[in-house]
């Protein structure tokens, strides 16, 4: 591979069109960026998304480039059954068709606006994956990136043409490992039908890159490792890739900032309780109400992230305080904010508690602050990430909740579940809130000067194939 003047790469980076997917490879884009020309690929109808939402910033060295997919769909309603499909159906054979015409060294030349220079490496969201094989077949060597942890890429591994599969609106809303002596789950149809390609196109990537840290992932490496199928390729673990600090652009997003910080000081020391379910699912209506009562009964300052839509739904001691919360007439105990700067909150030490659905990123970023949680997952890998906090000791796993779940979870189960994990009836921090400390140093230290993330990235962006 002859590569650029100066020594560098062109690398194109494609993403699936999805939040938890876009932001981690984005901030990996910004690091390889550093080092190599990158070019950063998604849906066309995304971008001016990133702009909007503040993800992308003039300075970043990163050029973007938008897929003309046709993209309509969105994930703000999980719910929907078919979104998932829809999606895949609209931006895979997009993406395979700028995989057949991105120009390559010694090769054609360029019909693709956008890109002009020829791509030396593809790193392709594992979402992506079997349309990325095709760049292998152009010569062009291609990573497969795994946004959330190896666990997700062992659950990849058990799938195959017998994997038993189950109608849409019988499947669970997870994605689960089995228990030791069960079968396999069985999956819908139409993703079995989605996920075996991806698993295929693995075998021709020269690496795959996970959004985690060695150490976190022993149990999910030994079991690949025992599979077999991936022997041949080299792991790079480079998490956590979160968001950085916000810049100078971000005035709306500071000032809440600045807000939301103040606040904060003015709270005692391990006394605020913390609430996120993310960005796209949210618990059914009467359980929002519930929430906020079992808020309001601990009698602990809390803030909860939860978008305007559903503020009808707080119990109206709540709803008739959220005007006030920061005119500075009164000394509010709470904050509801429409988007709360989560690394803010969560560093902060008057913060005890998260009450979170455990996505991959947020269950990242509890550990690597210190911070316990009450997981409360909705769908997808979310049950995995919160009985892997459970058995790191860091949380307290609600069970039977998710986006299909007939449970309503009482206030009497979720008031023991927040109070256990915080611990202020023994007046310190819980045990829970311990096993999370343990973690900070090993997860903030990952990107520092010699640390594993650090050390792997680098090792990473030499491209060089396996000896």
């Amino acid at each position: 591979m002859t590569p650029n003047p100066g020594g560098k790469l062109h690398v194109l980076i494609a993403s699936f069109p999805a939040y938890g997917h876009i932001i981690p490879l984005y901030e990996l884009a910004k690091k390889v960026g550093k080092h190599h020309r990158v070019t950063f690929a998604v849906s066309a109808p995304k971008l001016s998304d990133l702009v909007k939402r503040e993800i992308v910033n003039a300075s970043d060295p990163v050029t973007l480039f938008g897929i003309e997919d046709g993209l309509v769909d969105d994930f703000d309603n999980p719910t929907d059954p078919g979104v998932m499909a829809r999606v895949f159906q609209t931006v895979l054979p997009a993406f395979a068709q700028l995989m057949t015409v991105i120009p390559v060294r010694n090769g054609n030349i360029s019909t693709v606006s956008g890109i002009a220079t020829p791509v030396d490496i593809v790193i392709t969201d594992n979402f992506l994956g079997g349309p990325a094989a095709i760049s292998h077949q152009r010569g062009i060597p291609f990573y497969s990136f795994c946004t959330a942890n190896a666990t997700m890429l062992q659950i990849m591994l058990m799938l195959n043409e017998d994997s038993p599969t189950v109608e849409e609106a019988d499947a669970e809303p997870f994605v689960k490992l089995p228990e030791p002596g069960e079968a396999p789950r069985p999956v819908p149809e139409a993703m079995k039908k989605l996920f075996l390609p991806m698993r295929t196109g693995l075998k021709f990537a020269r690496g795959i890159i996970i959004n985690s840290l060695r150490e976190l992932d022993q149990e999910a490496i030994r079991a690949i490792d025992e599979n077999g199928e991936l022997k041949a390729l080299t792991f790079h673990f480079v998490g956590p890739l979160l968001p950085e600090e916000k810049g100078a652009n971000s005035e709306a997003q500071l000032a809440t900032e600045g807000k939301v910080g103040k606040w904060l000081d003015a709270q005692a020391v391990n006394s605020v309780v913390y609430v996120s379910f993310g960005s796209v699912a949210t618990p059914k209506p009467e359980q929002v109400t519930i929430i906020g009562d079992v808020l309001l009964a601990l009698g602990q300052p809390f803030i909860w992230a939860l978008r305007e839509k559903h503020h009808q739904h707080l119990p109206a001691a709540i709803q008739a305080g959220i005007t006030k919360q920061f005119d500075g007439s009164n000394d509010s105990k709470f904050l509801i904010l429409d988007w709360a700067p989560q690394k803010l909150v969560l560093a902060h030490a008057a913060v005890s508690v998260f009450v979170s659905h455990c996505g991959w990123n947020s269950s990242l970023e509890a550990l690597g602050s210190g911070k316990p949680v009450v997981a409360w997952p909705m769908f997808a890998d979310q049950l995995e990430n919160g009985k892997w906090l459970e058995r790191l000791g860091a949380a307290v796993l609600i069970p039977d909740t998710g986006l299909k779940s007939a449970k309503v979870v009482s206030v009497e189960e979720l008031n023991e579940a927040v109070v256990k994990v915080g611990g202020w009836k023994g007046g310190e921090v819980s045990v829970y809130g311990k096993a999370a400390q343990t973690w900070v140093d090993k997860i903030s230290g990952a990107w520092a000067p010699g640390g594993s993330s650090e050390k792997e990235f680098l090792d990473l962006i030499r491209f060089q194939a396996k000896e």
